[in-house]
């Protein structure tokens, strides 16, 4: 008997737990939810045209990162952080069929009312330490967004 209460007890506080730890995962996301626009974007040493970024707005919504992929469909990319880093680090995953599901590793900040991102597209999706595109022989993409009013 006293077996059986040890072990839902036990199972009372992973349970708790598994809560709390997708409580906490729910309110980091919090920040990124709604439309964003894109204000600058730059790959490498390529800057995108700020009028046409602005064409192609961001959304999150929980987990799921919203976004136009190669100027053509939208796919949602399943988005998970750890905002404790200095930088912050976000992963977006793309779904299984749509880039073979890669996974972009990057970071961010939150900063005068704009977000940053800075994803690595290198072949290892190599995570950037700073926000900058151009950086030699690293495949970096950094966006800049604001929300969408």
């Amino acid at each position: 008997m006293n077996r059986v209460i040890l072990v839902l007890v036990f199972l009372a506080t992973v349970a708790l737990a598994d809560d709390s730890a997708a409580d906490k995962a729910r309110k980091s996301l919090e920040p990124f939810q709604g439309r964003w626009t894109v204000l600058k974007g730059q790959e490498g040493q390529e800057v995108f045209d700020e009028k046409i970024l602005a064409k192609f707005p961001m959304t999150f919504t929980g987990d799921q990162m919203e976004m136009v992929h190669e100027a053509e469909k939208m796919v949602k990319l399943t988005v998970r952080i750890k905002p404790e880093g200095d930088p912050k680090e976000i992963d977006a995953q793309f779904p299984a069929t749509i880039e073979s599901g890669k996974l972009l590793r990057g970071i961010y900040k939150f900063e005068d009312g704009t977000l940053t991102l800075a994803f690595g597209l290198d072949k290892d999706s190599t995570r950037p330490s700073k926000f900058e595109a151009g950086l030699k022989g690293k495949k970096t993409l950094v966006l800049v967004l604001k929300p969408k009013k």
